[in-house]
């Protein structure tokens, strides 16, 4: 069958006719066509694939999908969370807690209902109780040693320890009213004096707990 003018432009009975008028007329009238400007741009996405956000530190469970340049997901999953705890305990770091005693750990926050057996078993959940540095109840311990330097005095080393922390330890020398404070370990006091002299040196060991009792020893020095 050859096609003709008339099945071109609707005349005769083909059925393929009215799709030669219509395609005849945009050819013929190019504006009629709708135009939206260019295609868009598509784009891959890794995603989490429980939550369908960025996934922060959870590569191993993702999935990719495609997105209009733009309109991708921008939000982090929020699963893996940095948690501020403390050293002493791995509990959580209230405000009032030394920096220097802090440290801040990524933890993997589950939704609810979130299957145990699918959880991480190497990624610890986040601790639900405050750290006990102000609360612990145990009273530090002390020991205290001595030592002739090659100068003639004598060094005293405190030992102290603690559940939590030790906060620091104070040195009275012969009765002072005022210590001398070491706040880091090794915590020492030199002691100078004539020959044939004695001194007493008083020593507490102090937790972060105000209530906690210091531990505390005397020591007596006689230089020869």
């Amino acid at each position: 069958y050859t096609f003709g003018a008339s099945d071109v432009f609707g005349g005769g009975s083909s059925l393929v006719a009215p799709y030669w008028r219509q395609s005849a007329d945009c050819y013929a009238n190019p504006a009629d066509l709708i135009t939206k400007g260019s295609p868009p741009t598509f784009v891959d996405e890794a995603l989490f694939n429980w939550t369908g956000k960025h996934p922060q530190n959870c590569a191993s469970q993702t999935i990719t999908d495609w997105f209009i340049a733009g309109q991708a997901p921008s939000t982090p999953d929020g699963w893996y969370q940095p948690i501020r705890v403390c050293t002493t305990d791995g509990l959580l770091a209230t405000p009032d807690i030394p920096a220097s005693l802090t440290t801040v750990k990524t933890f993997v926050v589950y939704p609810p209902g979130y299957p145990g057996n699918l959880k991480d078993k190497n990624s610890p959940q986040p601790p639900t109780q405050n750290c006990q540095l102000f609360t612990e109840t145990t009273p530090p311990t002390l020991s205290l040693t001595q030592k002739v330097e090659a100068d003639g005095s004598v060094l005293i080393t405190a030992t102290a320890t603690d559940d939590e922390a030790v906060k620091e330890v104070d040195f009275f020398l012969d009765g002072a009213t005022r210590a001398v404070q070491d706040t880091q370990a090794p915590y020492t006091f030199a002691v100078t004096g004539k020959s044939g002299s004695t001194h007493t040196v008083i020593v507490q060991a102090y937790d972060y707990n105000p209530a906690n009792a210091p531990a505390a020893q005397t020591i007596s020095i006689t230089f020869p």
